[in-house]
């Protein structure tokens, strides 16, 4: 289910600052590379997702990442 793998990517992004960063800069290699395998519904999600954090700093990316748990109903 495509919201189980996003949930699960959402909550490795919001406990791992590294994974974010490796992800900001090279979004497909990271997923990769950690054996994250997304339907193309999901990748589109990340992808959109990878998108609006683009130059954000650690901090506002946390935030995104919590509103996007609370959408998800992880918080």
């Amino acid at each position: 289910m495509a919201v189980d793998q996003l949930s699960m990517l959402v909550q490795r992004a919001m406990t791992d600052p590294g994974f974010v960063a490796r992800a900001q800069n090279d979004l497909d290699g990271t997923l990769a590379a950690e054996g994250i395998s997304l339907s193309p519904e999901e990748m589109a999600a990340a992808r959109e997702f990878h998108g609006e954090i683009a130059g954000l700093s650690q901090d506002e990316v946390q935030g995104r990442l919590s509103n996007a748990a609370r959408r998800q109903g992880l918080c």
